[in-house]
This record gives structure tokens, sequence and C-alpha cells, in this order.
């Protein structure tokens, strides 16, 4: 016992016959104390760090955000971080002053394209959107009409967005309560991106 201790710092052992030993500085050895149990700590900390990421899932390619600050909050990340192309299609003027500023910015650095059912209900917001072609809006209401589970659940779609054909959020209203539902799956986006620049020439350019 006596080794251990001395291995570890606590005493001092003056060879000899007797042997005599020597306690440390009490502030010392708890100093040692403190020092060896803190190491302890931090590498049990290491190793549960080093267990939660092997053990964590892959992220998910949809996630959902149900409160209005977390939506607005990702809108404008989306739309800051955005490299080449944002294709915004809107139904409701609210989302857009939510993120006006953030558009405004984003528009003198990458293609800006949002499409809307009536150009007269977005006047005044001081950005320039375009009415959905007729084939393209006509492809939005064959969907709502077909759709009968968004029919069932009262689901309103108040905004989609793509964002460089890699990622895209839906924001509407089901029963008064607002939603975004996160799409990150780059080969879906892709082709969504693809199927509307087809319909409509704006989007084309």
């Amino acid at each position: 016992m006596l080794k251990v201790l001395a291995d570890s710092g606590y005493i001092e052992i003056q060879d000899g016959t007797p042997t005599f030993y020597h306690a440390q500085d009490p502030v010392e050895a708890f100093r040692l104390l403190k020092e060896e149990y803190c190491n302890a700590i931090d590498n049990s900390v290491l190793q549960l760090k080093k267990l939660h990421f092997e053990a964590k899932p892959p992220p998910s390619p949809f996630w959902s955000i149900h409160s209005d600050k977390g939506i607005r909050n990702r809108l404008k990340m989306l739309i800051r971080n955005a490299e080449e192309d944002l294709i915004i299609f809107a139904q409701d003027p609210y989302m857009l002053r939510l993120v006006h500023d953030d558009l405004k910015t984003a528009g003198k650095r990458v293609n800006l394209s949002i499409l809307v059912p009536d150009k007269g209900a977005f006047a005044g917001l001081n950005l320039r959107v375009y009415e959905m072609s007729e084939p393209l809006a006509d492809m939005f209401v064959e969907m709502a009409q077909k759709s009968s589970k968004m029919r069932k659940v009262g689901w309103k779609t108040d905004l989609f967005m793509i964002i460089d054909g890699m990622d895209a959020i839906t924001v509407g209203s089901q029963s008064g309560n607002r939603v975004a539902t996160v799409i990150s799956m780059p080969p879906v986006c892709f082709m969504m991106k693809k199927l509307i620049e087809m319909l409509d020439p704006v989007v084309a350019g």
C-alpha cells in the first residue's frame, strides 16, 4: 500500500535501514488527487462522446418544424446558404414578408424565381414575382384535386421552396397551426427542380 501511495506521489520514500516514509504536504497531495480525478473524468467524457457518435443514427431526410420562430429561422438559413438558385412558390404574401430582406440580398447573388398564382395579391412587397405558367398552375390544381388525403386533413400549402436543387422546404397550415417540413433528399429535389423548369419558362431562364 505504501508503494502505491509513493507511486502516486502522496508520500516520499527514503531508502535505508530502517526505511523512512515522509508524507507530502497536504495541499500538494490534494492537488495531485484533484488532478488525477479530473483526468479520469475527462477520459470518461471522451469515451462517452465516442460511444454517442458511433451509436447516433443517420439523419432523417425529412423533419418537421412546429414553431413560427423555428420556421422563420430555417427559411432564413436556407436562403442565406443558397449558392446557385432559389425556386419559390408562394400562396401567402405573409411568408415572403417574413424573409423579405434575406430574399432581396439573395437575389443579388443567386437566380431567384418567385412564382405566385396572382401577382396582384403580392403587390407592394418590392420583390420581383412572376405568375405561374398555365401548365405549372394546372399541375398544382390537379395535385390538390386528386390528393384526397390533403383535403381530408385540411392541409393548406403557403410556401414551397427548392434550394440549389438539393434541399426543399414546404410550409403550410392545418387547423390553424403552421408546420414546415424540410426535405433533404438531393435526387428528389433535383428532379422536382427539373420538372418545374420544363413547365415554367421563367424558372428555366
